[in-house]
C-alpha cells in the first residue's frame, strides 16, 4: 500500500467517523483499563471457544498433495499477499 493509499484510506474512515459524531464524545471512565486482566482473558477464551469451527476431514481431502494436473485457484486481497502472521488487531 502506498502512502497515497493510506492517506485516503484513513482520511474516509476518519471522516466517517466525525460525520457519525464518533468524536464528539467523552471516552468513559475505565476506557484505558487493563485489558489483560484474568477476567479480559477468560472472556477472550470463552469468546473463541464459541467461535471456532473446527472442519471434520471426514474424506480425508487433507493435506493436500501434489498431483499431476491439480490446480488451485486461490482468489481476494490475500491470494497475491497472504497474511501469515494473524488478521484484525493482530496488527496493531
Amino acid at each position: 500500500m502506498t502512502d497515497e493509499q493510506l492517506d485516503k484510506t484513513v482520511h474516509r474512515i476518519v471522516k466517517s467517523y466525525i460525520k457519525r459524531g464518533l468524536f464528539e464524545e467523552e471516552l468513559p471512565d475505565n476506557f484505558s483499563k487493563n485489558v489483560t486482566s484474568i477476567d479480559h482473558q477468560n472472556f477472550a477464551r470463552k469468546a473463541v471457544g464459541a467461535s471456532t469451527i473446527l472442519l471434520k476431514n471426514e474424506k480425508k481431502a487433507l493435506p493436500l498433495t501434489k498431483k499431476e494436473g491439480l490446480n488451485i485457484l486461490v482468489l481476494g486481497t490475500q491470494a497475491s499477499y497472504p497474511d501469515v502472521a494473524g488478521g484484525g488487531s493482530g496488527h496493531v
